[in-house]
């Protein structure tokens, strides 16, 4: 090989080397981020919006009735209290960026005296879910339904049928409110001594679902309850003098925490608790929207690639010269 032919092929490598260096990775495509699903459209009824409080203030709306078989729910949002240096999420920024956790729960309260208005008890539920949530995190409380459920004994026997008609006629609620033992409808008779009945109410039976459930509360007595069932059958139930254990009221929410962490189920019953003076069953918590990454598979990562063609012509022209 002649001096002009070694002087050719040098510029060559050097050429190609000078590429390989300048050659930049292309971006890293493997990590994905989870998509955001649309968050659920608010409950209809009552309901109520601040933003960025602690303390929720709550407005009263209007409702309107509807059949048993469609169930809305009576709200209220507000957005948790930012921790100190920490900026705060809107409702609006929350829904569109960050996870949404979905928390099921009950709250049985003992004294009816300690509810007052639908507003108030929002408010409690707001109080307690938000101490129970990510800094900043907005909170959407939905109540579902409200029950009272009371128990009658010194029965001689069960017939559900005419207990849900004595239920029925001393609340003033329709029949399909009203569970005995489990049941709605049913001519049989069982050999018990106490019927526990559960009257329903959605919130959409009334525009103010507590002011609906204490009146019901305050008319399920003993004493109306006895005079009921004689009337609903003489031949059962005729010489029959009723007793009555305290009612309780359950309170069926339904929460969205829009940002942060899932609450635990233990921090929500007892913040809850706290806030109501009730005793707090968490059913269910689930969450949507959270962040994911794809992990990399094995072998040659894709960034790695770009280099591999102009290396390979190094490496021909540096054999090449060195074999001259």
């Amino acid at each position: 090989m002649t001096c002009t032919t070694k002087t050719s092929l040098l510029a060559l490598l050097l050429a190609a080397w000078a590429a390989s260096a300048t050659l930049e990775p292309e971006p890293d495509l493997s990590t994905t981020m989870g998509e955001e699903p649309a968050p659920a459209p608010a409950p209809a009824a009552i309901s109520a919006t601040t933003s960025n409080s602690p303390i929720p203030e709550t407005s009263e709306g209007s409702s309107s009735m509807s059949s048993m078989s469609s169930i809305s729910s009576i709200s209220s949002t507000t957005s948790a209290a930012p921790a100190a240096g920490s900026s705060s999420l809107t409702s609006t920024s929350a829904a569109a960026q960050v996870a949404t956790h979905t928390i099921s729960l009950s709250v049985d309260l003992n004294d009816a005296s300690s509810l007052t208005t639908t507003d108030a008890l929002l408010s409690q539920l707001q109080t307690g879910l938000e101490s129970a949530s990510t800094a900043g995190a907005t909170v959407s409380v939905a109540i579902n339904s409200m029950q009272v459920v009371s128990g009658y004994g010194n029965l001689p026997t069960i017939i559900v049928d005419n207990i849900v008609d004595a239920v029925a006629a001393m609340s003033g609620v329709n029949r399909n409110q009203i569970a005995v033992n489990g049941q709605k409808h049913s001519l049989l008779r069982r050999l018990l001594e106490t019927a526990t009945c559960i009257t329903t109410v959605n919130s959409s039976d009334s525009p103010d679902i507590v002011a609906e459930l204490k009146r019901i509360h305050s008319s399920q007595t003993a004493d109306n309850f006895t005079s009921q069932i004689r009337i609903a059958n003489a031949t059962a139930y005729g010489d029959v003098n009723a007793s009555m254990t305290p009612a309780v009221i359950k309170v069926h929410v339904v929460t969205n925490v829009e940002g942060g962490i899932a609450p635990t189920a233990q921090n929500v019953e007892q913040q809850v608790a706290a806030a109501t003076g009730g005793t707090v069953m968490v059913s269910d918590i689930s969450s949507s929207g959270v962040a994911s990454s794809s992990p990399k598979t094995g072998g040659v990562d894709d960034t790695d690639h770009a280099a591999i063609v102009p290396m390979m012509t190094i490496w021909a022209v540096a054999y090449a010269f060195a074999m001259s």
